[in-house]
């Protein structure tokens, strides 16, 4: 008898929306993450990604660009934390080594520790597929 991958399935999309729910005060979730290709525009690009994940948080808000301190944290669809090696390599653009992670959906959840003092947007959460 086969078992079936339904409740695996359940239980997995729960627990996202359990540690990831939308609409949570203070979380902004955006969808800009869906630019393929690299895109001046795009806060977080490429996306699928194979080996590198490039950020620009000032396209997500002028005070995030200013000298930020920002703290990057990643998620599996299970909500498990994944290491993250983040690289600054322009004033406002970082870079994450993605290549050791598994094929799969994540979510990047960048959090602005120096914003609250100035009133901006604290924290935001991306979606990304690695291939």
């Amino acid at each position: 008898m086969k078992k079936s991958v339904l409740p695996a399935f359940l239980v997995a999309y729960f627990l996202l929306l359990w540690f990831f729910p939308r609409n949570t005060e203070g979380i902004e979730l955006s969808d800009r993450a869906e630019f393929i290709n690299d895109n001046n525009d795009a806060a977080i690009y490429p996306n699928p990604v194979k080996d590198f994940l490039f950020i620009r948080p000032g396209v997500l808000n002028a005070a995030w660009a200013q000298g930020a301190t920002l703290h990057f944290e990643i998620r599996n669809i299970l909500g498990n934390s994944m290491p993250v090696a983040v690289e600054k390599i322009e004033q406002d653009r970082y870079r994450i080594d993605t290549a050791d992670y598994p094929a799969g959906y994540y979510l990047l959840m960048i959090q602005c520790e120096s914003c609250e003092k100035k009133g901006a947007n604290t924290r935001n959460a991306f979606k990304f597929l690695k291939q």
